[in-house]
């Protein structure tokens, strides 16, 4: 099952390599995005059986910072998940720094493609005000992701409308045990290790629900 599922990522290692020597003819965003889609697929979007995210929603500064966390060690390297440790396989193959923001801003670039693709009246919308208490949650979470998750550059909140809630729910998770955020150099990572969150179990679902309705940016 192991040799099954590092394939994949060997093939993917190299033809990152092949995007970053300079062996592809398309742009160098799109060539190296070619390793990315064995996981993340052609648009971009959240896949739960690959517990990948809707990276074509994350904005080009973001996806590179992120990247560079992976590249650097400072997330992923220590964690218990499969699919983070893998990423660091991969921005460890971005050697240079143009080739990160090249693939980072074509993902971006996705997210242009998907809305274009997509109805008029397909936009999801809130169900409805939250609750007083989910209200009260939320604000948090606006004060550094946007008062509508679409994030705050300044503040290095991404956007957080878009991602669904099974994704959500798995980061949450991996900044309060610790396996995302730990590292003293992940300064962003480390802010939402301490940000508040609701302690009691319904009020986190309702709170995640309801980032879950948001329209994507």
């Amino acid at each position: 099952m192991k040799q099954r599922t590092c394939a994949p990522v060997a093939v993917a290692l190299l033809a990152v390599a092949a995007a970053v020597g300079g062996q592809a003819e398309e742009s160098p965003g799109a060539a190296i995005y070619y390793a990315c889609a064995t996981c993340h697929g052609e648009r971009g979007e959240a896949d739960e059986a690959r517990m990948t995210p809707a990276i074509a929603v994350l904005p080009a500064w973001y996806s590179a910072a992120q990247l560079r966390a992976y590249r650097n060690g400072w997330r992923g390297a220590e964690s218990d998940d499969f699919t983070a440790r893998k990423m660091t396989l991969f921005a460890e193959a971005l050697a240079s720094d143009e080739a990160l923001q090249a693939v980072a801003e074509y993902a971006a670039g996705l997210g242009d493609s998907l809305r274009d693709s997509e109805p008029s009246n397909a936009a999801p919308s809130p169900s409805g005000p939250p609750d007083a208490v989910t209200k009260a949650h939320f604000e948090g979470c606006a004060s550094c992701h946007g008062a509508n998750g679409e994030g705050i550059e300044e503040l290095g909140g991404p956007p957080i409308a878009g991602q669904p809630a099974w994704y959500l729910n798995r980061q949450m998770d991996a900044f309060s045990r610790g396996t995302r955020g730990s590292h003293p150099d992940d300064r962003f990572g480390g802010q939402m290790r301490v940000a508040p969150t609701p302690s009691d179990p319904d009020e986190f679902a309702a709170l995640i629900r309801y980032i879950d309705s948001l329209p994507r940016p």
